[in-house]
Protein backbone atom coordinates (compact mmCIF):
# COMPACT_ATOMS: atom_id res chain seq x y z
CA UNK A 1 0.00 0.00 0.00
CA UNK A 2 2.66 2.49 1.21
CA UNK A 3 4.48 1.30 -2.59
CA UNK A 4 1.53 3.39 -4.40
CA UNK A 5 1.23 6.24 -1.27
CA UNK A 6 4.50 7.86 -1.90
CA UNK A 7 4.15 8.46 -5.95
CA UNK A 8 0.26 9.45 -5.45
CA UNK A 9 1.24 11.92 -3.07
CA UNK A 10 4.22 13.28 -5.59
CA UNK A 11 1.71 13.70 -7.90
CA UNK A 12 -1.04 15.23 -6.43
CA UNK A 13 1.65 18.02 -4.97
CA UNK A 14 3.11 18.36 -8.23
CA UNK A 15 -0.56 19.12 -9.76
CA UNK A 16 -1.97 21.13 -7.39
CA UNK A 17 1.68 23.04 -6.83
CA UNK A 18 1.20 25.24 -10.28
CA UNK A 19 -2.66 25.83 -9.46
CA UNK A 20 -3.64 29.65 -9.37
CA UNK A 21 -6.75 29.14 -9.05
CA UNK A 22 -7.80 29.15 -5.03
CA UNK A 23 -11.53 29.29 -4.85
CA UNK A 24 -13.12 32.67 -5.69
CA UNK A 25 -9.27 34.48 -4.81
CA UNK A 26 -8.66 35.23 -8.75
CA UNK A 27 -6.52 38.04 -9.61
CA UNK A 28 -7.70 40.63 -12.11
CA UNK A 29 -6.24 39.04 -14.69
CA UNK A 30 -7.09 35.96 -14.18
CA UNK A 31 -10.88 37.22 -13.96
CA UNK A 32 -10.37 38.96 -17.17
CA UNK A 33 -9.72 35.80 -18.47
CA UNK A 34 -12.58 33.79 -16.60
CA UNK A 35 -14.86 36.88 -17.68
CA UNK A 36 -13.91 35.66 -21.62
CA UNK A 37 -14.97 32.44 -21.05
CA UNK A 38 -18.21 33.43 -19.93
CA UNK A 39 -18.66 35.68 -22.89
CA UNK A 40 -17.95 33.23 -25.05
CA UNK A 41 -20.63 30.74 -23.70
CA UNK A 42 -23.22 33.67 -23.50
CA UNK A 43 -22.72 34.02 -26.94
CA UNK A 44 -22.87 30.56 -27.78
CA UNK A 45 -26.69 30.75 -25.83
CA UNK A 46 -27.81 33.61 -27.72
CA UNK A 47 -26.88 32.11 -31.31
CA UNK A 48 -24.15 35.29 -31.58
CA UNK A 49 -22.51 34.50 -34.58
CA UNK A 50 -21.04 37.96 -34.36
CA UNK A 51 -20.09 37.57 -30.96
CA UNK A 52 -18.53 34.30 -31.70
CA UNK A 53 -16.44 35.61 -34.62
CA UNK A 54 -14.67 38.59 -32.79
CA UNK A 55 -13.28 35.73 -30.08
CA UNK A 56 -11.44 34.32 -33.17
CA UNK A 57 -9.76 37.59 -34.18
CA UNK A 58 -5.81 35.72 -33.80
CA UNK A 59 -4.76 34.04 -37.15
CA UNK A 60 -4.34 30.78 -36.89
CA UNK A 61 -6.42 30.12 -34.15
CA UNK A 62 -7.17 26.05 -33.38
CA UNK A 63 -10.02 24.66 -31.88
CA UNK A 64 -10.13 20.87 -30.94
CA UNK A 65 -13.71 19.88 -29.96
CA UNK A 66 -15.28 17.00 -28.26
CA UNK A 67 -17.32 16.29 -32.02
CA UNK A 68 -14.51 16.82 -34.38
CA UNK A 69 -11.96 13.98 -35.08
CA UNK A 70 -8.95 16.90 -36.16
CA UNK A 71 -8.43 20.53 -34.60
CA UNK A 72 -10.45 23.14 -36.84
CA UNK A 73 -7.94 25.32 -38.05
CA UNK A 74 -8.55 28.88 -38.77
CA UNK A 75 -11.61 31.38 -37.76
CA UNK A 76 -13.58 29.93 -41.08
CA UNK A 77 -13.46 26.75 -40.48
CA UNK A 78 -13.85 27.27 -36.34
CA UNK A 79 -16.98 29.84 -37.48
CA UNK A 80 -18.85 27.07 -39.56
CA UNK A 81 -18.50 24.78 -37.36
CA UNK A 82 -20.15 26.74 -34.53
CA UNK A 83 -22.91 28.10 -37.05
CA UNK A 84 -23.80 24.24 -37.82
CA UNK A 85 -24.02 23.71 -34.03
CA UNK A 86 -25.92 26.51 -33.23
CA UNK A 87 -28.63 26.00 -36.68
CA UNK A 88 -28.50 22.04 -35.07
CA UNK A 89 -29.58 22.38 -31.64
CA UNK A 90 -30.10 25.56 -29.30
CA UNK A 91 -28.49 25.96 -26.10
CA UNK A 92 -30.55 26.30 -23.28
CA UNK A 93 -28.91 26.19 -20.30
CA UNK A 94 -24.64 25.98 -18.79
CA UNK A 95 -22.57 25.52 -16.02
CA UNK A 96 -18.92 26.40 -15.81
CA UNK A 97 -16.17 25.81 -13.22
CA UNK A 98 -12.99 27.12 -13.39
CA UNK A 99 -10.04 24.48 -12.25
CA UNK A 100 -7.01 26.77 -13.28
CA UNK A 101 -6.14 29.97 -15.09
CA UNK A 102 -2.35 29.44 -15.43
CA UNK A 103 -0.46 32.75 -16.47
CA UNK A 104 3.02 32.91 -17.88
CA UNK A 105 3.80 36.69 -18.89
CA UNK A 106 1.69 37.07 -21.60
CA UNK A 107 0.14 33.37 -22.25
CA UNK A 108 -2.48 31.93 -20.24
CA UNK A 109 -4.10 28.54 -19.96
CA UNK A 110 -7.66 28.26 -18.85
CA UNK A 111 -8.96 25.20 -17.70
CA UNK A 112 -12.07 24.35 -16.38
CA UNK A 113 -15.51 21.96 -16.24
CA UNK A 114 -18.15 22.61 -18.51
CA UNK A 115 -21.80 21.39 -18.53
CA UNK A 116 -24.61 21.96 -21.17
CA UNK A 117 -28.14 21.51 -21.65
CA UNK A 118 -29.98 21.49 -25.17
CA UNK A 119 -32.98 20.87 -27.15
CA UNK A 120 -31.63 18.04 -28.67
CA UNK A 121 -28.33 16.98 -26.72
CA UNK A 122 -26.39 17.77 -23.27
CA UNK A 123 -23.32 17.00 -21.91
CA UNK A 124 -20.52 17.86 -19.63
CA UNK A 125 -16.98 17.59 -20.43
CA UNK A 126 -13.30 19.77 -19.70
CA UNK A 127 -11.84 22.60 -21.64
CA UNK A 128 -8.36 24.17 -22.00
CA UNK A 129 -8.15 27.65 -23.67
CA UNK A 130 -4.70 29.30 -24.60
CA UNK A 131 -4.61 32.63 -24.87
CA UNK A 132 -1.76 35.17 -25.87
CA UNK A 133 -1.66 38.89 -24.74
CA UNK A 134 -1.24 41.16 -27.72
CA UNK A 135 -2.22 45.05 -28.46
CA UNK A 136 -3.16 44.84 -24.47
CA UNK A 137 -5.99 42.20 -25.44
CA UNK A 138 -6.04 38.99 -24.92
CA UNK A 139 -6.63 36.54 -27.60
CA UNK A 140 -7.50 33.42 -27.99
CA UNK A 141 -4.84 31.24 -30.33
CA UNK A 142 -6.31 27.10 -28.84
CA UNK A 143 -8.23 24.92 -26.99
CA UNK A 144 -9.28 22.07 -26.67
CA UNK A 145 -12.42 20.10 -24.93
CA UNK A 146 -13.34 16.19 -24.29
CA UNK A 147 -16.48 14.85 -22.66
CA UNK A 148 -16.39 13.40 -19.36
CA UNK A 149 -18.50 10.70 -20.38
CA UNK A 150 -17.26 9.59 -24.06
CA UNK A 151 -14.02 9.96 -25.88
CA UNK A 152 -13.45 12.16 -28.84
CA UNK A 153 -13.24 10.54 -32.46
CA UNK A 154 -9.61 10.22 -33.14
CA UNK A 155 -8.45 10.21 -36.67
Amino acid sequence: MTRYAIPLLLCVVILFSGFQVSGDELTDTQKELWKIIESWWEYFKQGDLEGLSAYYDFEGSLEWSPSNPIPLAGKKAIMLSHEEWINYDKLISYELEPINIYIVGDVANVYYLWKFKGNILSGNGRQMDTYVKKNNKWNFIGGMGCSCKELPNCK
